[in-house]
């Protein structure tokens, strides 16, 4: 139930900071702890399954994949488990209802799930991209800049996200520069 925010001048480790508490760098000192239990070098994969979300900096080269479908993008980290996915098989219905729920709980303005995410503007993308991490029901989320680049009203959207999400007890690191 608490934001604490990194800030400092653009290129001081902030970014490379939460790359590796997501994952995706590969920490060479220290440790990282979850909940009394060492977590550090541990796959993205295996952060997300322990409630680690992260919102990267750069939702084009991290946190997207521009030429895949609205609804496939919803669903990147969760597309082959259950409800979704039973014994190999999707469940394309149930998969169409959430991204449904999704872009409408989120306001995410599209005409269709069915379009790719390179479609959306960029402030959009940035909301498929918050919808998809907050939709894992993580303990805690990353968020690495996540207003850069946005208009004033995606920005505004996306901090009224995250101090919901502080108010719903998710513990939030917010880098900035």
């Amino acid at each position: 139930g608490a934001i604490l925010g990194v800030a400092g001048v653009s290129g001081n480790g902030q970014s490379d900071l939460a790359k590796a508490l997501a994952g995706i760098r590969r920490i060479d000192g220290g440790r990282v702890f979850l909940e009394g239990s060492e977590v550090g070098n541990s796959s993205v994969e295996s952060l997300t399954r322990k409630g680690i979300s992260y919102i990267p900096d750069d939702r084009h080269l991290l946190g997207m994949f521009p030429g895949l479908k609205i609804k496939e993008n919803l669903l990147i980290k969760e597309y082959n488990r259950p409800p979704y996915s039973r014994f190999g098989l999707q469940d394309r219905r149930r998969i169409d209802k959430h991204a449904r729920e999704i872009v409408a709980s989120y306001n995410i303005k599209t005409p269709s799930i069915e379009l790719p995410m390179k479609s959306l503007s960029g402030g959009n993308q940035q909301k498929v991209v918050l919808a998809r991490e907050f939709s894992l029901k993580p303990k805690i989320i990353i968020a690495d800049q996540p207003t850069r680049g946005l208009d004033v009203g995606a920005i505004e959207y996306i901090h009224k996200m995250l101090l919901q999400g502080k108010s719903n007890g998710l513990a939030i690191l917010l880098i900035s520069t």
